[in-house]
C-alpha cells in the first residue's frame, strides 16, 4: 500500500491594531530595512542580466553536464582525479570451488572441519552445496509458503543465513546449486505444476511407478517456475552469493510421447520457453544482489541430448556456464561422428583439452567455470583407475591451457584425495 502523506495548510491570522507613535518608528525601521533589501536583490541579479544582455547562455544544463569540474592543479596530489565508481563484482568469474554435500553443512563441528580443510587449499575460495537436490529435498530452512505446500523441507535442514555467514566471515564463497524442473516431491505436492499423462489430470512418470517412475515440474508452468525462481531468492537474500541451476530441461526418461504440457504448451518451442525462464530468474537473482549460471554436462554440449532443450543447452543458456568436463561421464568409451574419446578415465588431461577445443566455437561469449573430477568413479568400467592429486592437476592444467581458469572440483561424497591447486 502506498505511504499516506497528511497535506499541510498554513493560514495567515490578521489582526488590527490602533497606530500610535510606536507604529511610526516601526514604519519608519521597516522602509529602511526594505531598501536594504531591495539593494541586495539588484546586486545579485546583476551577474545573471549582464550575461544575459552579453549573449550569454546560462540555461539549465543537461544531466551530462552536471559532472562536477576538478582542477587538479589545486587539489592535492591525493585527490587530484576522483575515484572511479568501484565496477560490480562478478562472483562466478573469479571462483575456484569445492562440492561439499549437504550432510557434512548440518553441524558446527562438521563446517569448521571444512574451513580447515580449504584453509589447507590456497586456491579454493568457495564452496558449492546443494539447496534443492534432484529429489525435490529444501536442505535449509525456509520460509516460502509453497515450500511447505510442498513438504519439500528436510527434518534436520541447516540455517542457511548463519551458514553463509560463516563462510563468507572465513573468505569462502557460497554458492548454491538448485535443481530446477527435476523435482518429483513439488510436482507431486503443488497441483498444475507437474506434466501431466495425456492432457488428463494424472502425473506422467519418467518411468513405470512399479521401477521408481518420478514425476517432473512443467517447464511451461507459471507456478513451477516461480518456484524454482522464489526459492533461489530466497536463498540469495539469505546470504547465497551465487545460484548453479541444474536440470533446466524437458524431462527425460520413458514414454515421452505421454508427457502433456498444457495449453500454452503450443505457443512456444521448448527452447524458448526454456531460455525464457532463464532470462527472468536471472533478473530476479541480480536484483536480490546474486549471480547465476547453469550447468551443462559435457556430454548434453556436444548436442547428444538435444531434444530435453529444444537445442544446444549452450544456446539457451546465459553468460555464466558450469561445464561439466570430468572424465568418468563419458564411460569406457565416447564416439560422435566427429568426436571421440578412448578410455576418458585414464587420459584426464586428454579428454578436458580434447573436449575443450572441440566445443570452443560454442563456448564464445561465455563465462566458463569448469566442474572437474575429484573422486574415483565406481561405475562397471574396464578402463578406470583410482584418481589421485596429479590426475586433478592434469585436468587444471588442462583448463589453464584453454584459457578456462575457473573451476569447481566435484566428489558426490564430498571426499578428495588431496589438494587440487
Amino acid at each position: 500500500m502506498a505511504k499516506q502523506y497528511k497535506v499541510k495548510r498554513y493560514h495567515k491570522i490578521y489582526t488590527s491594531r490602533t497606530r500610535s507613535t510606536s507604529h511610526v518608528v516601526v514604519k519608519i525601521i521597516c522602509c529602511v530595512f526594505a531598501v536594504c533589501a531591495l539593494g541586495f536583490v539588484g546586486w545579485s541579479v546583476y551577474g545573471p542580466i549582464s550575461d544575459f544582455l552579453s549573449g550569454v547562455d546560462f540555461t539549465s544544463p543537461g544531466e551530462e553536464d552536471l559532472q562536477p569540474v576538478i582542477n587538479a592543479d589545486v587539489l592535492p596530489p591525493s585527490q587530484s582525479e576522483p575515484e572511479p565508481e568501484p565496477e560490480p563484482i562478478s562472483v562466478l568469474p573469479q571462483v575456484k570451488a569445492i562440492y561439499f554435500p549437504v550432510s557434512m553443512l548440518t553441524n558446527e563441528e562438521a563446517v569448521n572441519e571444512i574451513i580447515e580443510q580449504i584453509a589447507a587449499m590456497p586456491s579454493i575460495n568457495a564452496i558449492m552445496f546443494d539447496l534443492k537436490d534432484a529429489s525435490g529435498n529444501i536442505s535449509y530452512q525456509s520460509s516460502l509458503e509453497l515450500v511447505a505446500q510442498a513438504q519439500a523441507q528436510v527434518e534436520n535442514a541447516f540455517d542457511l543465513e548463519a551458514l553463509c555467514k560463516k563462510l563468507t566471515d572465513n573468505g569462502i564463497v557460497p554458492i548454491g546449486r538448485i535443481n530446477a524442473f527435476r523435482d518429483p516431491v513439488a510436482a507431486s505436492r503443488i497441483p498444475d505444476a507437474g506434466v501431466k499423462y495425456m492432457n488428463s489430470e494424472i502425473l506422467w512418470l519418467d518411468n513405470a511407478q512399479e521401477n521408481g517412475g518420478k514425476p517432473w515440474l512443467n517447464p511451461y508452468s507459471d507456478l513451477a517456475q516461480a518456484y524454482i525462481t522464489d526459492i533461489a531468492c530466497e536463498s540469495i537474500s539469505l546470504g547465497v552469493e551465487a545460484i548453479v541451476l541444474d536440470n533446466v530441461s524437458f524431462p527425460t526418461g520413458y514414454g515421452q510421447e505421454f508427457a502433456t504440457y498444457g495449453n500454452t504448451a503450443a505457443e512456444s518451442t521448448r527452447s524458448d520457453i526454456l531460455a525464457s525462464f532463464l532470462d527472468k530468474i536471472e533478473e530476479q537473482i541480480l536484483q536480490q544482489g546474486g549471480e547465476m549460471a547453469v550447468y551443462i554436462s559435457g556430454v548434453a554440449a556436444l548436442g547428444v541430448n538435444n531434444t530435453f532443450y529444444g537445442s544446444n543447452p549452450l544456446a539457451l543458456s546465459n553468460t555464466n556456464v558450469i561445464l561439466d568436463v570430468q572424465p568418468a561421464q563419458f564411460g569406457d568409451v565416447f564416439a560422435l561422428e566427429n568426436f571421440t574419446l578412448t578410455g576418458p578415465i585414464l587420459t584426464p588431461y586428454e579428454t578436458v583439452d580434447g573436449l575443450l577445443k572441440f566445443l570452443q566455437p560454442d563456448l564464445t561469449g561465455k563465462d566458463i567455470t569448469a566442474m572437474i573430477q575429484g573422486y574415483t568413479t565406481n561405475q562397471v568400467l574396464t578402463n578406470n583407475k583410482i584418481y589421485t592429486y596429479e590426475d586433478i592437476v592434469s585436468q587444471v592444467e588442462a583448463l589453464s591451457a584453454n584459457g578456462v581458469d575457473n573451476y569447481i572440483l566435484y566428489s558426490p561424497n564430498g571426499s578428495y584425495p588431496a589438494f587440487a591447486g
